[in-house]
């Protein structure tokens, strides 16, 4: 699939790349919607489908660090462009603080959170199983495979 995306990303025509990350879009949301259909597998269903929740934590605590390590590079990199005053390095120095106090917040506080809020589910009453993940609760429900 992958192949697809950087084929279209190097199409030297703006129409044929269009064309092919259309095509690549169409098969990577209908992957999920025809059940991973392959020649000589069966289909499986979502309800199927075993997730490691923590690995969803650990993928959002990756996304973090980048941003804010960007914010870091933004800050330094602009400053560096500027004359520094009184007001600019103190605002240099306020904005730093501000990105490691962001650090501190997410990574002692709300990384363990997640990461301990998000066991494997467990079948509800209903037969449905719940699927938990750092932002948002998904129900996938028998009735509706």
């Amino acid at each position: 699939m992958t192949s697809i995306w950087i084929t279209g990303a190097i199409a030297p025509d703006e129409g044929a790349r269009a064309l092919i990350w259309g095509a690549a879009l169409i098969l990577d949301y209908g992957g999920p919607l025809a059940g991973f259909c392959a020649p000589g597998l069966k289909r499986t269903e979502a309800t199927e489908w075993e997730l490691e929740h923590g690995h969803f934590v650990e993928r959002f605590e990756l996304f973090v660090m980048i941003v804010l390590g960007e914010s870091i590079v933004v800050t330094g990199a602009t400053a560096s462009q500027l004359h520094l005053r009184a007001a600019r390095s103190a605002a240099l120095v306020v904005a730093f603080l501000g990105i490691a106090v962001f650090f501190w917040l997410y990574f002692d506080e709300v990384a363990d959170r997640a990461a301990h809020d998000c066991p494997a589910p467990a079948p509800s009453a209903d037969g449905s199983r719940a699927t938990r993940s750092p932002t948002c609760t998904f129900r996938s429900s028998p009735a509706c495979s």
